[in-house]
């Protein structure tokens, strides 16, 4: 269940909310604690008094996760503000019957009250000379046992004038620390009327569960105020629960005294139990009542509403006596000494109310319940609000004592006398302040009076009670006319048809002209070799084929060439400009098997393919060539060509097309010796296929016709879209992705050849299945799949290898292909092609790294050079639109390297001096071999590249070979996606040569002229946001505007003390050690806690609050362990997520775990810090063996390590060291610490600095001790020392010290320094953020990235040793304005690690101080909340409700802030309903 909201309030009373400082913080330095939730700050200490209702360091709602603070008693209280302001006749007299009330009232109750507080005016308004009125009230308080009412003062102004006491009651509620009580007003006056008083009257009453009664006497005489005046007064009382009661007596008035004490009687323990409304009373209403136990006092019936009176019945059912009325007769009090009826029938003008109350006979009276209630909206949250927004959905919480305790106390079942229809069960929660909480939800009307009545078992007494309380519901104050729907948040138009790279896929067409863009000297070149016993009839009618389509096709082929291989003696190429010649050529050479070499020679066909090569190469019109090549024997099985011959076949584009007859197959395949492998592993090298065709038909008709038909009208008259070789093993479904170009028609019509490989001794046999589907990624988009052995869908042909057909796919889109493939019997690999109209001339070439311009063309493409694509086109062709390049290796995947997909924008297109238009790519840094090959043997180090702009896209493909030369020394490593990065400063570099700018992956690199045209370069074009010429200084998406996150202060402290039976004395021992014995102060912190864990597993809080004085009281109890020590039983993973259940993550704090028994203590690192790294609490563990002599134990390292993961430290004695410096805690924690040095293998002199002479810093050493200290005698005088185990050694006076601290074995170290220069620093998953939200993993790609804020007088600069491994930049807009980082591929180890930051003053460039930084590091990060772990930056990808390194914590929405910790968000304003219906909607609860 997500837990992330509530309804809650924030009321700033520090008025936080209107400064620059971050929420809940004040102050010119924001150092200030804001309270909220009608918290506030007294006796000018910076800590919050709060409401029972809410606890943390701010008044905060918390979660019941967390261990409520300890609550202090609420007493009994007597509280009177008296506006003493009464006019001469009925204020007087009705004053006079007031005055003996309270008298009578403390006759009654002689036991009295813990408290008495009286508040009253002591000044009279009067006339100034100019007859103004001039009121200046002052107000006196005064605190005695028990306190008569003063005589009265005169009126001085007699009319109905305003005085100002709504603040006075927020004056008396903080300091009477009034709460769980009543105040009873006395005034003849309203109060002035202000919206914001009245707003923080009504907040301290209700959130400090007071009760407002108000005597209010009505004088139609003199001072003629009138029932309106006081509407507003009388609203504000009775959403506290209070009684409003019109006074009006002219004699010493018995009646009116009696009605006055029986007002009274609602301050002393009232025990209520009934309490309803009902709108409409002019019908008698039924007021359901208990049978409740005697409690010796008499039982008041509290009617209001105009003439309110029970039935006769009830009346006489209920055994009640004569009623006391209000002046106004809206208020009727009854009463009887037993409650004998169990319902009260009553009826009225209008509306009605009855109360039904007793009171407890004293303080030690059993039935003496205090409720405490709180409303929330989930079950998981301990206490949130003091009065909840009408119509908004909560679950009631409560809390039940008696005067022994709670424990003895049942909450059977919670009823709502205002909705019949609800009535829920208990559910009891542990931790939680308020324990009891129904089982549903329920909602309240703010236009009645709402109340629970709760069954209630005392099991002490064996007697079960029924219990009533009232529900504070507020009217909706609407902010907004229009509630949003949270559910429809989001994009309002749906996502548009999207590519992997900015790209203009989807544009509009701008379809080229192709006579515009045709070439006088076209440079492609075409073969046609034969075979010279090849079928005579066949070889005409392919002729035939071959020149039709040529002559239909003429653009960019410039040689069309024919040869007749296998003959004895050998032929040479012929090389023809035009059809015509070529025909004839190719007829004057025809097959002839009289000339044919004897069957018993293997083919020589690969000469062809070589001397064609070779010719071409030479005339340079070698690029986008094609070859047919009709095979009637098979070469010999060890025939290939050359690495240097399938580099330049692939690198140029050249497609070869082996065609052989199957009956020639069978045939030949007779020879041993021979084999078609070579055809296979040529055809899958360069695009083409090697089919094997039916040739029983030597007409037009023919199979053999029919396929190099589609040949020549795709690989001949148009672009190769898509290529991809199969091998028969490969596993997945996904075999790429295409993209298609865009149209002015819907559709692009696309034509798909496949081939099964051929196996040299069989027939082509038909696999067992094979489709394809196509999947347009985007929005409205469709998927279309072909069963290729269906033969209505795709063409095949008898005993042939050879599918095609055509498809259409939706223009402007990538397309993901899907492939089901199960191969036949032979196990065939698969070749498919995707082929799409072209008809514009193009001239690709891959050009190396130092040639930008692309002067000369590579001739290999190798891992060191860079393959950067130049793709030209004639007379400015396509030059008004960007190129998209999309590079995959031979298994489909686009390789994670940088540049494997680019955009060459508008303003990076060149044109030459022949107005060739260019497409300037950037160099991509090839693998020779895929990580995972799946791909036909053979082309593992091919890779394929989609050139895509506007209508038009090709296909290119090239062979990448193992590196030649040498790498730059600096540019040996890799980072996790393969790229060479070097270790050298800004601007980073990168690639085997280190001559690519790197982008530190926020830009991508384009090819830029510069100034010179003569002259250009790569540069990185940097996303949005960041800036520098490796884009590595960031623009912070969102500053960080949290004060905790640069606060380097600490603000919580937690003991935790390991016991066991041998030593009851540990808390007194932890109390001197830690110097908690004459501390007077620790003006930083907020919170403490003290947890003590017995060696049986038991864990219990002591004390968790903000009080010095209780905590150090704390430690003088006297728990009890009955449980001998055990070696291991406390484990200090529990000890730690024990202290952290009441800290937030932000908040920076000391853990110390003390024990007399240090063996007791254990831990698993595995558990340790996943459970540690998100919070900044550090740990200190102190172990003294008191009973081990002179020796101490040493404990296991990993104890060392998890106290070093955190900051902390490890720190052991035994009874005859002095080796704990009682101030070295308290220095700590009243400082702005930082860590000089950090390590766990120290075996050399170290030296560390300070800035300042004064600056007190402590070294720290476990492993050694003695031996250290006797090497630096003078310097290490001051230790605290435990033989040769641990020292504690403070150290003053210089800013330079060096250590000499050669050992003979490693042991481990800190210097923390107390002051001085202290930065902060945190871990994040990306350059831009300003907010942790990742922790340090041993899978993410890199090691942590650290954002760092530092005083602005200082500067970070390299460490000494660093050697550039470390990435350092300044950001912008960022409250953390640096980073450090590394992008190799070398993670941290799980464990402790530390990260060692040098920073350099600005004045004078030369004063330079080390700091670390320490974290753990774990295997993976575990998110909560549902969030998904992102194991490559050791991140969590979070609910949009969640935020944080582990989702742990809220991200919450307008008008509504988080509470201290983190995890709650409660609404600004109590009343704003937009905010608690968000906060409530079932969204944000599944």
């Amino acid at each position: 269940m997500r837990t992330a909201f509530l309804i809650g309030v924030i009321a700033l009373i520090t008025s936080a909310l209107s400064s620059n400082c971050p929420s809940f913080f004040d102050g010119e330095q924001c150092s200030d604690v804001s309270c909220v939730n009608g918290g506030f700050k007294k006796d000018g200490v910076n800590a919050c008094t709060c409401p029972s209702r809410y606890f943390g360091i701010q008044c905060e709602a918390v979660k019941t996760s967390t261990p409520p603070d300890s609550q202090s008693s609420t007493g009994s209280s007597f509280n009177i503000l008296n506006i003493n302001l009464f006019s001469q006749y009925w204020g007087q007299r009705t004053y006079s019957n007031i005055q003996k009330a309270l008298q009578a009232h403390y006759a009654m109750y002689s036991n009295g009250y813990d408290a008495y507080n009286l508040l009253h005016t002591s000044s009279t308004p009067y006339l100034g000379p100019t007859n103004d009125p001039v009121e200046d009230f002052k107000f006196d308080s005064t605190k005695t046992e028990k306190f008569p009412l003063p005589d009265w003062n005169d009126a001085g102004l007699y009319w109905c004038y305003t005085v100002p006491f709504y603040d006075q009651i927020v004056n008396l509620i903080r300091n009477a620390n009034l709460r769980s009580t009543v105040i009873t007003i006395i005034t003849e006056h309203p109060p002035e009327p202000s919206d914001s008083d009245l707003r923080a009257a009504r907040e301290a009453a209700l959130s400090f569960d007071v009760k407002i009664n108000v005597l209010w006497i009505n004088d139609p005489t003199y001072s003629r105020c009138k029932v309106e005046d006081v509407a507003a007064f009388k609203d504000f009382v009775g959403s506290t629960g209070g009684l409003f009661v019109q006074l009006q007596s002219e004699f010493n008035d018995d009646v009116v005294q009696k009605l006055i004490t029986r007002v009274f009687m609602t301050h002393y323990r009232p025990q209520y139990v009934a309490i309803q409304s009902f709108p409409d009373c002019s019908k008698a209403q039924s007021v359901s009542l208990p049978i409740d136990p005697e409690v010796g006092q008499p039982y008041s019936f509290v009617l209001l509403g105009e003439n309110t009176v029970p039935t006769e019945e009830s009346f006489i059912n209920c055994s009640l006596g004569s009623a006391l009325y209000s002046f106004d007769k809206q208020l009727a009090i009854f009463q009887t000494p037993h409650l004998t009826c169990s319902t009260l029938q009553i009826k009225a003008t209008g509306s009605c109310s009855a109360i039904v109350f007793t009171n407890a006979v004293n303080n030690q009276d059993t039935l003496d319940l205090t409720i405490h209630t709180t409303y929330v909206k989930n079950r998981s949250v301990d206490s949130s609000r003091y009065a909840i927004v009408e119509n908004v959905p909560f679950y009631p919480a409560f809390h039940v004592e008696t005067p022994t305790g709670s424990d003895n106390v049942l909450i059977n079942s919670v009823s709502a006398p205002y909705d019949t229809t609800w009535k829920a069960d208990v559910v009891k929660r542990n931790p939680a302040a308020y324990e009891w909480t129904t089982s549903k939800q329920i909602t309240c009307d703010a236009s009645q009076t709402n109340s629970l009545s709760l069954s209630i078992s005392v099991v002490s007494v064996n007697t079960t009670v029924q219990r009533a309380v009232r529900v504070a519901c507020i009217p909706p104050l609407i902010l907004s006319t229009t509630v949003p729907d949270i559910t429809t948040l989001g994009p309002t138009t749906p996502p548009q048809p999207t590519t992997n790279v900015v790209a203009t896929t989807n544009a509009t067409s701008t379809t080229q002209d192709p006579t515009k863009c045709a070439i006088g000297t076209p440079s492609a070149s075409f073969l046609f070799a034969y075979a010279a016993d090849v079928n005579g009839g066949t070889f005409y009618q392919v002729l035939s084929t071959i020149v039709n389509e040529i002559n239909a096709n003429s653009f960019n082929y410039g040689s069309l060439d024919n040869v007749r291989i296998d003959t004895k003696a050998g032929e040479q190429l012929k090389y023809n400009t035009d059809s015509m010649s070529f025909s004839l050529s190719c007829q004057k050479t025809s097959p002839n098997a009289t000339i044919a070499a004897d069957p018993i020679h293997p083919s020589d066909g690969l000469e062809a393919i070589t001397s064609f090569l070779s010719y071409h190469i030479d005339n340079n019109n070698l690029e986008s060539s094609m070859q047919v090549i009709m095979v009637n024997r098979l070469p010999v099985s060890s025939a290939d060509l050359t690495d240097n011959q399938y580099d330049s076949l692939a690198n140029k584009n050249v497609k070869i097309f082996p065609i052989i007859s199957v009956n020639s197959l069978v045939e030949h395949t007779t020879f041993e010796g021979r084999s078609g492998a070579v055809y296979n592993r040529i055809a899958a090298q360069t695009n083409g296929h090697y089919i094997v065709v039916d040739d029983e038909i030597h007409d037009g008709s023919s199979d053999y016709s029919q396929v190099v038909s589609t040949l020549m009208k795709t690989a001949y008259a148009q672009n190769l879209l898509f290529t991809r070789n199969i091998g028969v093993n490969r596993v997945g479904n996904s075999i790429g992705t295409v993209r298609i170009p865009s149209s002015n028609t819907k559709y692009v019509t696309v034509t798909i050849t496949v081939t099964l490989s051929v196996v040299d001794t069989n027939v082509p046999q038909a696999p067992n299945r094979l489709i394809l589907a196509f999947k347009a990624i985007g929005a409205n988009t469709e998927t279309v799949s072909l069963d290729f052995l269906n033969p209505t869908n795709v063409t095949n042909y008898n005993n042939s290898n050879f599918y095609t057909t055509t498809i259409n796919l939706q223009a402007g889109y990538d397309h993901e292909i899907f492939l089901v493939y199960i191969p036949g019997q032979d196990r065939n690999d698969l070749l498919i092609r995707l082929w799409i109209p072209g008809k514009v001339y193009h001239h690709a070439a891959y050009v190396g790294l130092d040639d930008i311009y692309g002067t000369n063309e590579l001739s290999q493409v190798d891992e060191y050079s860079g393959a950067a694509l130049r793709m030209q086109f004639l007379r400015g062709c396509y030059g008004d639109q960007p190129g998209t390049l999309l590079i995959t290796d031979c298994n489909g995947e686009v390789s994670a390297k940088y540049d494997a997909s680019q955009t060459v924008a508008i303003g990076s297109i060149f044109k030459n001096d022949n107005q060739y238009t260019h497409y300037p790519f950037v160099p991509f840094f090839c693998d020779s071999k895929p990580r995972e090959a799946t791909c036909v043997s053979g082309s593992e180090s091919k890779f394929d590249a989609q050139f895509v702009t506007s209508d038009y896209s090709i296909s290119l493909s090239f062979q990448c070979r193992p590196g030649v030369g040498s790498i730059d020394p600096s540019c040996k490593r890799k980072d996790s996606n393969g790229n060479y990065q070097c270790s050298l400063p800004a601007p980073f570099k990168r690639g085997p040569t280190g001559k690519l700018t790197d982008c530190s992956n926020h830009g991508h690199l384009e090819f830029r002229q510069t100034e010179s045209s003569d002259d250009a370069v790569y540069k990185c074009i940097c996303e949005v946001g960041y800036d520098g010429e490796s884009c590595e200084k960031a623009t912070c998406s969102a500053q960080n505007t949290d004060f905790l996150a640069t606060n380097n202060d600490y603000h919580t402290y937690t003991v935790v003390l390991g016991l066991e039976t041998d030593w009851p004395y540990t808390l007194t021992d932890a109390k001197e050690y830690f110097g908690l014995g004459s501390l007077t102060t620790l003006d930083k912190i907020w919170k403490y806690q003290l947890f003590i864990y017995c060696a049986d597993g038991r864990v219990d809080m002591l004390y968790s609050g903000s009080s010095l004085k209780l905590f150090q009281a704390a430690f003088d109890s006297h728990p009890i362990c009955n449980a001998q020590a055990v070696k291991g039983a406390i484990d200090l993973t529990k000890v730690y997520t024990t202290a952290v259940q009441g800290i937030g993550r932000n908040v920076k704090g000391v853990i110390a775990y003390f024990s007399q028994v240090s063996n007791m203590l254990s831990v698993s690192l595995d558990e340790f810090i996943p459970a540690s790294q998100t919070y900044q609490q550090q740990v200190f563990v102190f172990g003294v063996d008191e009973d081990s002599g002179s020796k101490v134990v040493r404990l296991n390292e990993t104890i060392a390590q998890a106290a070093m993961s955190t900051g902390g430290f490890l720190i052991q004695s035994s009874t005859s060291d002095d080796i704990l410096d009682e101030k070295f805690i308290p220095s700590l924690l009243q400082s702005s610490s930082s860590i000089a040095l950090f390590s766990p293998t120290q075996d050399k002199d170290f030296s560390f600095f300070t800035e300042n002479t004064e600056t007190v810093a402590y070294l720290l050493t476990w492993g050694v001790g003695e031996d250290l200290k006797n090497k630096n005698d003078g310097l290490l005088n001051q230790c605290f020392q435990s033989y040769n185990t641990s020292l504690s050694c403070p150290l003053t006076g210089k800013t330079s010290y060096q250590i000499a601290a050669k050992t003979t074995q490693p042991f481990y170290m800190a210097v923390y320094i107390l002051g001085d220069v202290a930065p902060r620093a945190q871990i994040i998953s990306d350059l831009d953020q300003d907010v942790s939200n990742s922790v340090s993993t041993t899978t993410s790609n890199t090691k942590a990235i650290l954002s760092i804020y530092v005083d602005e007088k200082y500067t970070i600069v390299p460490n000494d040793d660093d050697q550039g491994v470390n990435r350092l930049a300044q950001r912008n807009g960022c409250t953390f304005g640096w980073t450090a980082y590394s992008v190799f591929n070398e993670n941290f180890p799980a464990g402790a690690n530390f990260v060692k930051i040098t920073l350099q003053k600005k004045t004078d460039g030369i004063d330079q101080y080390t700091r670390f930084f320490a974290f753990g590091t774990s295997a993976a990060p575990v998110c909560q909340n549902g969030g998904t772990a992102e194991t490559s930056t050791g991140s969590c990808a979070c609910p949009a409700d969640f935020q944080g390194p582990d989702c742990s914590l809220v991200k919450c929405p307008e008008n509504s802030k988080s509470n201290a910790w983190g995890d709650v968000c409660v609404c600004n304003d109590i009343d704003d309903v937009v905010c608690a219906r968000n906060l409530t909607s079932s969204d944000f609860f599944h």
